[in-house]
């Protein structure tokens, strides 16, 4: 078995080749710029030539993107977009369109087309071709989708969603999708550019990797806190085996050291509630309906902003030697726990 995992974050893409009959340490693997990063870098370039730009191809993560149309829309120069293009920056196009960005099927003369996407299928052949790799037939892919949110918060809908996930078991292996839910859009539009694909969150796919790490699954038998850093949001889960018992979302700019071992705290005690952590700018809060609060458990964080939440009481997590690819050894584990093959 081969196959190709595509952890997609803000500021990387964490890529591996898993091959079944090698050692998981001599697999493949790249930490490249994130899409929505190369996409952002394509635009603040054209408008350094005093170019309009012209946004095609499919919905993705935005981010860094966003930020540079917002930018090159108050420098006083053009973008258009099409319809499937703009949900990158808002699932309500009348949103999109209150920027200043104008719709249209073609680029306008003059303008710089940039194609948007998660997934490049024919770079990730191009930069693996010029070592000879072929690529496999199979991948899976990580993408953060917060679910189709046109008249409300996008926050909100996402943890009505991580709710609804804990009530019903809380299963992290259950949010491997090969047909995800039609509110996760950003998944189906990574469906939709690699046809087969298996898709996750990046959050639960970077807690299933901390779990290879022996110290973290050791502790997860009786109970553990991870905490996923990256690079724009922090997750913090309350984990047994592999199910989620409480889940705490904020976005990493608005946390500091002292930030995150409170909200790790009242996180422990149950005490977190939705609203403290919305209000605060993050996402918010989720419970088991059978959590008991528990301050005594072991804590592990790992992404790429795990220095946050280094502090002699945190175990950093290094499943097979390299944090960078947690998500992609989640995403291999959940591909390997679906199918049987252990």
């Amino acid at each position: 078995m081969r196959l190709l995992a595509v952890d997609v974050g803000t500021g990387t893409q964490d890529i591996l080749l898993w091959e079944e009959d090698r050692a998981m340490e001599n697999c493949f693997q790249m930490i490249m710029p994130s899409p929505t990063a190369m996409a952002a870098a394509k635009i603040r370039a054209a408008a350094e030539e005093g170019r309009g730009v012209h946004l095609l191809g499919n919905l993705q993560g935005g981010g860094p993107v966003t930020r540079a149309v917002r930018e090159h829309l108050r420098g006083g120069l053009p973008v258009t977009a099409t319809p499937r293009a703009a949900k990158s920056f808002h699932d309500d196009p009348e949103v999109v369109r209150s920027w200043g960005v104008e719709f249209a099927a073609a680029a306008p003369a003059g303008a710089v087309p940039v194609r948007l996407g998660d997934v490049d299928r024919e770079v990730l052949e191009r930069a693996f071709g010029a070592f000879g790799v072929e690529l496999p037939e199979r991948f899976a892919v990580a993408v953060q989708d917060h679910g189709e949110a046109v008249a409300e918060s996008n926050r909100r809908v996402r943890f009505r969603y991580w709710q609804r996930f804990m009530d019903e078991g809380g299963a992290l292996s259950s949010l491997l999708y090969q047909e995800p839910p039609e509110r996760l859009t950003r998944m189906r539009a990574v469906r939709e550019d690699v046809p087969g694909a298996w898709v996750m969150d990046t959050g639960p796919a970077a807690f299933l990797g901390a779990l290879e790490d022996p110290q973290v699954s050791e502790w997860a038998e009786q109970g553990v806190l991870l905490i996923n850093a990256g690079n724009s949001h922090t997750l913090l889960a309350v984990v047994r085996g592999e199910r989620v018992l409480a889940l705490a979302e904020h976005h990493t700019g608005r946390l500091d050291p002292a930030g995150l071992s409170r909200t790790q705290e009242r996180l422990l005690a149950g005490e977190l509630s939705f609203e403290e952590v919305y209000d605060s700018g993050g996402h918010g809060v989720a419970y088991a309906p059978d959590y008991r609060p528990r301050s005594d458990l072991p804590a592990a964080v790992t992404g790429p902003r795990r220095t946050l939440g280094v502090d002699g009481r945190r175990h950093l997590a290094v499943p097979h030697g390299d944090m960078m690819l947690a998500g992609c050894y989640g995403l291999v584990r959940a591909v390997r726990a679906r199918e049987g093959r252990g």
